[in-house]
């Protein structure tokens, strides 16, 4: 269940896109319902998904829930019941760090995306300067159930920040993917954590050296560049979240390219 400062930022993103009220929306994993329960109250066409009835997440239901089309039972670990191109927009806020295979799910949301249509992500900000530094001292992510214990169940492991997705990785997958980033924007920045700004200078020549190696194929320095200026932004290095919004090109397939097993 995404924090209200989340929700507020998700918002505010989806109402920037153009037109948005006109717009088909998908909230996948949307949980109790409160971005639904706002966008409907725009006049938004809503539909959301749940995983399962005793979803974890599932803790003060909104009206909503009842008022719009729920889909149940979806699995992201698994191909989505939805045919390609059904849906202007597809919200995935908070749920990639709680999947396996990042790849599977992000080739499956891509596909229901319409082309011209828009995806809308948060996760939490593993790249941000103070999971890093984090990272640094302790050998862990600055994340809410990143570790889990022994006495984990297996079905209960979705419960968990199992498999956090940094920025880079989400980069190169939507592009794989037939997306381009439209924007980045900040969820929530810390006052504590402006004390790491110091950094950034180091940090800037690091990142100059790793992401700028010309090498590869076509295309490649200028996905190289484009990663560096990004990784340079305000909402990578300092936001609490990744918020994401992506476009899928007009001249996508409607099916995403497979994963070679």
């Amino acid at each position: 269940m995404p924090e209200t400062f989340i929700v507020r930022s998700v918002l505010t993103a989806v109402r920037s896109l153009p037109d948005y009220r006109r717009l088909s929306i998908l909230d996948l994993s949307c949980g109790d319902g409160e971005i639904l329960e706002a966008l409907h109250g725009d006049g938004c066409r809503v539909e959301g998904t749940h995983y399962r009835p005793d979803d974890y997440i599932l803790r003060n239901p909104r009206p909503v829930l009842n008022q719009v089309r729920i889909h149940e039972n979806i699995s992201l670990d698994a191909a989505l019941p939805f045919a390609s191109a059904s849906y202007d927009v597809v919200l995935l806020t908070e749920v990639l760090e709680h999947l396996p295979d990042h790849f599977l799910a992000l080739r499956e949301v891509t596909r229901i995306v319409r082309p011209g249509g828009y995806l809308v992500l948060t996760t939490p900000n593993v790249s941000r300067l103070h999971s890093r530094f984090y990272f640094f001292l302790t050998g862990t992510h600055k994340l809410v159930m990143r570790r889990i214990g022994w006495d984990t169940e297996p079905a209960r492991l979705q419960e968990n920040h199992i498999n956090p997705m940094d920025f880079p990785m989400c980069h190169a997958l939507l592009r794989i993917l037939g997306m381009e980033i439209q924007s980045l924007a900040t969820t929530r920045i810390k006052k504590r954590h402006l004390g790491l700004l110091p950094l950034v200078p180091l940090i800037w020549l690091a990142s100059w050296r790793e992401f700028r190696v010309r090498r590869g194929g076509p295309g490649f320095a200028e996905g190289e560049a484009d990663l560096f200026r990004k990784m340079m932004s305000v909402p990578v290095l300092l936001s609490e979240q990744l918020l994401i919004v992506a476009r899928k090109k007009t001249d996508s397939l409607s099916d995403p390219p497979q994963c070679e097993p």
